[in-house]
């Protein structure tokens, strides 16, 4: 994952501000996600979820992060008013985006 936002924010050419990555399966139920989320520690020990600040990024940033996130293969994006889900998540469906409430 951190290979995969590295290589993000350089293709974008700004900073990325990561506003969520793992979490433990309680705070995950405080902040409202889902059970089989992304964010949480997946069977083979990693977790495959982050969020994306998208704050002060403008049109233009929100089409590189999106178009650039796709390039380097992260297949499931969520849209949300304030920020970008990424995840490479192989349990849920492939090759996804959805638009979702913050």
């Amino acid at each position: 994952m951190a290979e995969k936002l590295d290589k993000l924010r350089e293709e974008c050419g700004f900073p990325l501000i990561v506003t969520s990555s793992y979490r433990d399966p309680l705070h995950n139920a405080a902040v409202g996600g889902v059970l089989d989320s992304s964010h949480c520690l997946a069977p083979d020990g990693f977790y495959s979820g982050v969020d994306i600040s998208t704050a002060n990024v403008g049109g233009a940033g929100l089409f590189r992060m999106v178009r650039n996130a796709l390039a380097i293969g992260f297949n499931r994006i969520g849209i949300y008013a304030n920020h970008l889900h990424f995840d490479v998540e192989d349990r849920l469906p492939q090759q996804v985006m959805w638009i979702g409430k913050d």
